[in-house]
């Protein structure tokens, strides 16, 4: 048997912190997280100005280091965005140029990242980033934890989620937190507690 243990749920800060300077082996890929794209020649035109770099786009996070010193980095998780837009920057590389800015915040302090590319013709970097960003934040009632939230119709049915299906359905199941009846219903991506007397006992549990 294995002596190796699965890491704890709370080690995988990777979509939803925002870290500097990390150490090389911290920027490689987790298991479940994607390379969707690599961009060659992306300033950090707010806090490296003129250093030439890399930027990697995952399912989870913005990846950049620059070319000459790869311990100069930052790891953004989309968790953490709270914008994604472009607008006119001043790059000592390319001079004034249209770069992907990125509002952000991590616990109390927030930041701001402007991001631009070397080559001109190079515009992928702002499509990328923000269909990913979108899919990200459109794509939390898979994977997150929901309360009170709108999972159901008026005619207490569960609201299908796409690719989702529910396998099955038990009235009558009891919630240990409060006496009151409640359905559970399952499917593929989450279990659905609701109450039919109390319209806001709703949990939805990925």
């Amino acid at each position: 048997m294995s002596s190796k243990r699965e890491a704890p749920a709370d080690s995988i800060w990777q979509d939803r912190d925002i870290r500097f300077d990390l150490d090389p082996r911290l920027l490689c890929l987790i298991p479940g997280e994607h390379l969707v794209d690599r961009i060659d020649g992306v300033e950090d035109t707010k806090g490296n100005n003129g250093d030439r770099g890399i930027l990697r786009i995952t399912n989870l996070r913005i990846i950049w280091h620059a070319h000459a010193i790869p311990r100069i980095n930052l790891s953004v998780g989309y968790n953490a965005v709270g914008g994604v837009t472009t607008r006119m920057a001043k790059s000592r590389l390319r001079g004034q140029a249209e770069s992907l800015y990125l509002m952000a915040r991590n616990a109390n302090t927030r930041f701001e990242f402007i991001f631009t590319c070397i080559n001109p013709s190079q515009t992928k970097l702002f499509t990328t980033v923000i269909t990913i960003h979108r899919a990200y934040e459109t794509s939390k009632l898979y994977r997150e934890l929901k309360m009170r939230g709108a999972i159901v119709n008026d005619e207490h049915q569960l609201r299908i989620l796409p690719q989702e299906q529910q396998c099955d359905r038990f009235d009558g199941v009891w919630n240990l937190s409060s006496d009151q009846v409640y359905i559970l219903a399952h499917s593929e991506v989450a279990d659905c507690y609701l109450s039919l007397e109390f319209e806001n006992s709703r949990i939805d549990l990925p």
